[in-house]
């Protein structure tokens, strides 16, 4: 490589760094972690590039205070560049309770220039900048110490690359008019929402397979159960208490502690800590006001979207991403073109801001009778009726 790996370790280098970073307009960062035997993710490497430096900071000093840091992070003034940001912005949420401000993130900007869906960090540095990055460090455990010159330059590559692309990004987003496109983005990478985690909304995420309210009742309260105990032992979810023993436990309602251990993976829990809480959770959720219940989702035929309209919206939303040169995926997600094709309610996501210019707009004129689409030469060409 032809800069040399410097991993900040002490005070004096790490305030003297992020002094020079405070100094530019913006700067990239990245983070090493672990997750798989922890609820949060175990924070192992910060890497920094700009202003003309690059440099890792080693968070397992415990020595090392890192509020300027924050304070840089909250900084309006400064743009932070994330490439796929979510999970490093999830970290720093747990350590200091905010979100960076004025964030930038490359795989979503990747997507509105039309370089494809998830587009991964190696593609968008061949694309950008024609070099071919190093995998072989991938794996690496980076809580182990010390890492090796290699392991550093590997994960340092990561900013450095990232702040020569942050340029030519902008530049091709103001070339095509997309700017308010990223802009609107940010503001959903940025909320507060998207990071807390509310324990009673868990049971959400779970694949529910269950026609009774009172079922899905329990799942609600065992999971926001799991969730605070998880979160109070750094456990991941799994390791505590799977799903599939989350449903059982619903469908089923044990009320001793002998028909506990029959659950699938409760066997060794037949007298233990966990036995009585489970059985007190199913209780508390049984006598709850039923007021307060879930409601169960929608499954009814009468809710499935009408085959010809959703066939049209997808070859709408192929059309116009092919002419605006942005991924579908971004613009709308198969469940959101079910969405559409069953209500035009203004509520949903591709009707609002910049998806409504692009997308939404002609997708409601063409539901509503007023555009047609027909093949002309082998290109597909939509006209008013």
């Amino acid at each position: 490589m032809s800069y040399t790996p410097l991993v900040i370790t002490k005070q004096s280098d790490l305030d003297t760094a992020l002094a020079t970073i405070q100094k530019g307009a913006m700067f990239a960062i990245d983070t090493e972690f672990l997750r798989e035997k922890t609820y949060y993710p175990q924070l192992c490497l910060i890497q920094i590039a700009g202003n003309g430096i690059h440099f890792a900071i080693d968070p397992l000093i415990k020595e090392l205070d890192f509020s300027a840091l924050w304070a840089l992070l909250a900084d309006e003034s400064i743009v932070k560049v994330f490439h796929a940001g979510r999970q490093d912005i999830e970290i720093f949420y747990h350590l200091t309770g905010t979100v960076p401000q004025n964030i930038f993130d490359s795989q979503i900007a990747a997507m509105v220039c039309g370089l494809g869906d998830q587009v991964g960090y190696d593609k968008l540095v061949q694309h950008f900048l024609g070099k071919v990055i190093d995998k072989s460090s991938r794996f690496t455990d980076w809580s182990k110490r010390p890492l090796s010159d290699k392991q550093i330059s590997y994960a340092l590559d990561d900013v450095i690359h990232l702040e020569k692309i942050y340029p030519l990004l902008c530049e091709q987003l103001a070339n095509e008019n997309k700017l308010d496109w990223i802009a609107d983005e940010a503001k959903i990478v940025s909320a507060l929402d998207t990071y807390a985690i509310d324990p009673w909304q868990i049971y959400k995420r779970i694949k529910v397979r269950t026609n009774k309210q009172i079922v899905l009742n329990r799942l609600k309260h065992l999971a926001a159960f799991r969730e605070t105990e998880c979160q109070k032992r750094d456990l991941p979810r799994g390791r505590f208490l799977k799903d599939e023993t989350l449903m059982d436990l619903a469908a089923t309602a044990p009320k001793t502690p002998e028909a506990v251990g029959k659950i699938r993976g409760l066997s060794n829990q037949k007298n233990g800590w966990l036995t009585g809480q489970i059985i007190a959770t199913i209780k508390k959720a049984d006598d709850s006001d039923k007021a307060s219940w879930p409601e169960l989702p929608a499954r009814t035929k009468t809710e499935r979207a009408p085959a010809a309209v959703l066939e049209m919206l997808r070859v709408l939303l192929k059309h116009v991403c092919e002419d605006s040169a942005v991924a579908p995926r971004l613009i709308a997600s198969a469940h959101d073109l079910e969405r559409l094709a069953l209500s035009d309610d203004g509520d949903q996501q591709v009707l609002q801001g910049w998806r409504y210019e692009v997308f939404g707009k002609k997708a409601l004129a063409m539901k509503a009778g007023k555009i047609g689409m027909a093949l002309d030469k082998g290109e597909m060409r939509f006209f008013d009726l």
